[in-house]
C-alpha cells in the first residue's frame, strides 16, 4: 500500500513503485529529493545498525537508474548498484540488525 505522496507520483513506473514499497515493508523510511534530472529516494532504517542509502530514478522516465546502499555504520564505502534489478535485489536482501549497546565498542 502506497501511503507517501512521494511514492504515489504518477511518473514512477510500476517496478519502481514496487521496489520502494518493498523498502518500506523492510523498515526503511523513504524520502524524496529532486536533484537535476533525477529523483533521489533516500532510504534509512531506524537505529544504529540499520541500512541506509539512496535510489536514483529518472525524472522523466520514472525508472530506477542505480543506487547505493550502506549496510550500517561499519560499511564506510557502501555498495553501488546499476540498474533496477540490482537495486531491487539489494533492497530485498537488506535486513535490519540492531547492534546492542553492550556489544558496541564506541559506547564502552
Amino acid at each position: 500500500m502506497i501511503t507517501s505522496p512521494a511514492l504515489s507520483a504518477p511518473l514512477l513506473n510500476g517496478f519502481t513503485k514496487r521496489v520502494l514499497c518493498d523498502a518500506r515493508e523492510r523498515g526503511f523510511r523513504v524520502d524524496v529529493r529532486k536533484r537535476g534530472g533525477r529523483l533521489v529516494f533516500l532510504l534509512n532504517q531506524p537505529g544504529r545498525g540499520g541500512c541506509f542509502g539512496s535510489v536514483y530514478v529518472g525524472a522523466r522516465s520514472g525508472r530506477i537508474t542505480g543506487g547505493v546502499l550502506y549496510r550500517g555504520p561499519s560499511d564506510p564505502n557502501g555498495t553501488r548498484f546499476r540498474g533496477a534489478r540490482d537495486v531491487a535485489r539489494a533492497v530485498r536482501g537488506a535486513h535490519y540488525v540492531a547492534v546492542p549497546l553492550a556489544d558496541n565498542p564506541s559506547t564502552n
